[in-house]
């Protein structure tokens, strides 16, 4: 089990700015690339610990590397109840984290961005600790 101090960063694959992600990269234990997070890992040269994802939005060329470098990975169909984002978040929880870093969730569709930062808020709830971080925003989740 994961001790609540180390630090899960589940990237995503919006507007990904890389100084950051590499950044972020090292103050985390654990690293999940959500689908096209997989591009911006891949770009920054380093490699993720895990990979979820439908494949939808993630280039052939990342795909392939991570496949050859025999990362760990779970591929879901396109149409299911769950999104990417959610069932990593739930990969994690199962391996024990408490304390997570997000990156890649914002900048893309508005629909999109507002449920991701509902599933985060949920996250919170369950007595996480959730911080969100891009290149012009940083959110940190607080009790209400």
């Amino acid at each position: 089990m994961a001790d609540s101090h180390n630090k899960c960063l589940i990237v995503g694959p919006s507007n990904l700015y890389l100084p950051l992600l590499v950044q972020l990269k090292k103050t985390a234990s654990h690293v999940i690339a959500v689908d096209g997070g997989g591009n911006g890992i891949y770009k920054s040269g380093f490699k993720p610990d895990y990979m979820i994802g439908d494949w939808d939005s993630i280039s052939q060329e990342a795909k392939e590397y991570f496949m050859s470098q025999e990362i760990p990975s779970q591929t879901f169909p396109v149409e299911k109840d769950l999104s990417d984002l959610e069932i990593a978040i739930q990969y994690a929880w199962r391996k024990g984290h408490r304390n997570f870093i997000f990156t890649g969730f914002l900048g893309g569709r508005i629909s999109h961005e507002l449920f991701n930062i509902e599933v985060l808020k949920k996250l919170k709830k369950r007595g996480c600790r959730v911080s969100l971080r891009e290149r012009k925003a940083r959110l940190e989740f607080l009790q209400a």
